[in-house]
């Protein structure tokens, strides 16, 4: 493909903070409505994913849009400034110091051919920056549940750490490539292919509303989903198993929600740890 020959005009830095501003709140408030214990217990939190990605894209420049968003989608969660700001702060940094960290270790023509694949990301981006987020949220928790200090609980932080962990493997991916599918020739083959994965996302969601709550259900759906990944990565790339994996935890997290399929368990607390654990190992697996 031949390139015009007119520069291409790069998007103003308002655009930019427009664009991170708007889909941070955005997937904030999907995660709230993705809630079972409380609403500041999510089962994911794709806003984890997207502070990465702005900040690996922006640096210390997309602080402004992402905490000012954090919050406010924060505050709606607790009603009140002082724990959002709080908890703000620890939504932001953590994923400004993963990115950071990595660009100091030059990971980033690494990340840009494959992001999942490369261990300095998992490490440091997936298990290392949740911890300090998930620190600062189940202390704050803790104190506005106790109405003063009070000790975290370590259910509280490790739900609250997978919850970012699974926000920063769904989300990152699907940022930092979407490029890719701008790389694709779109004919009317290749939209049928990409209708026909999106169809059969759907398809393998709906079969697990309708299975029975046993563990084998929960074993065989992961089985699915893992091959229907990686299908789609060999037939797109790592940016078409990035938006299988997203499509599946979601409708994983839906269904669960509205009291069906195999990982609702007898308590909320012990549903949240189900689909957490699922979404986890299988995006992890799928990469």
């Amino acid at each position: 493909m031949e390139r015009s020959g007119k520069a291409r005009r790069r998007p103003s830095k308002f655009t930019f903070h427009a664009v991170t501003f708007v889909a941070y709140a955005a997937a904030g408030f999907i995660g709230l409505k993705l809630s079972l214990v409380a609403d500041h217990l999510p089962l994911i939190w794709l806003p984890s994913g997207v502070a990465f990605a702005a900040a690996w894209i922006g640096g210390v420049r997309m602080i402004p849009s992402t905490f000012i968003a954090a919050f406010l989608v924060n505050f709606w969660a607790f009603g009140s400034w002082a724990p959002a700001l709080i908890v703000a702060a620890g939504n932001v940094l953590p994923a400004l110091v993963s990115a950071q960290v990595l660009l100091a270790w030059g990971a980033r023509g690494r990340l840009n051919r494959a992001v999942l694949s490369d261990l300095a990301f998992v490490g440091v981006a997936v298990f290392a920056g949740p911890v300090l987020s998930a620190a600062v949220g189940a202390v704050v928790i803790a104190w506005v549940g106790a109405g003063g200090p009070a000790y975290p609980s370590s259910s509280t932080f490790a739900a609250w750490w997978l919850a970012n962990a699974i926000g920063v493997l769904l989300m990152a991916p699907i940022i930092l490539l979407s490029g890719r599918w701008l790389t694709h020739r779109w004919t009317w083959r290749f939209a049928a292919v990409v209708s026909a994965f999106a169809v059969a996302c759907v398809a393998v969601v709906l079969a697990l509303a309708w299975t029975p709550a046993q563990l084998w259900v929960a074993d065989f759906y992961r089985l699915l989903a893992l091959m229907l990944s990686l299908a789609a990565v060999g037939r797109f790339g790592l940016h078409g198993g990035a938006a299988v994996n997203l499509l599946m935890a979601l409708g994983a997290c839906a269904v669960t929600m509205l009291g069906l399929g195999p990982f609702v368990g007898a308590s909320p607390s012990e549903t949240l740890a189900l689909v957490q654990a699922f979404i986890f190992a299988q995006t992890l697996a799928a990469q």
